[in-house]
């Protein structure tokens, strides 16, 4: 089972396309995606930049499960506190950046 995290860093969302092809180009059966920042509230902040957060999260899981067809979760938070070593692939804006 290949498990992979991508890291969605908050000022390229223009890229959201490039991460879901790199991601699905592992073919994963699991994919954690984070976004960059503090988790503290972020699924009921009810403030311009919680509710940004929560679509991006939103979009980028259901684009990535339905071009993989991976089992996919997600969060707000640092990236260092997601990686555990366990995956298999990282994938994150500047490997997008140079596909």
């Amino acid at each position: 089972m290949k498990n992979i995290l991508l890291i969605a860093d908050e000022t390229t969302g223009s890229t959201d396309h490039l991460l879901v092809e790199e991601a699905a180009a592992l073919h994963p059966d699991q994919v954690t995606v984070v976004i960059p920042g503090e988790n503290a509230g972020w699924e009921s902040d009810a403030s311009v930049e919680g509710t940004r957060r929560r679509d991006r999260l939103a979009y980028l899981l259901a684009k990535i499960a339905d071009r993989t067809g991976a089992a996919v979760m997600g969060t707000v938070a640092p990236p260092a506190r997601a990686d555990n070593g366990h995956f298999a692939a990282i994938v994150a804006s500047p490997v997008a950046l140079t596909v």
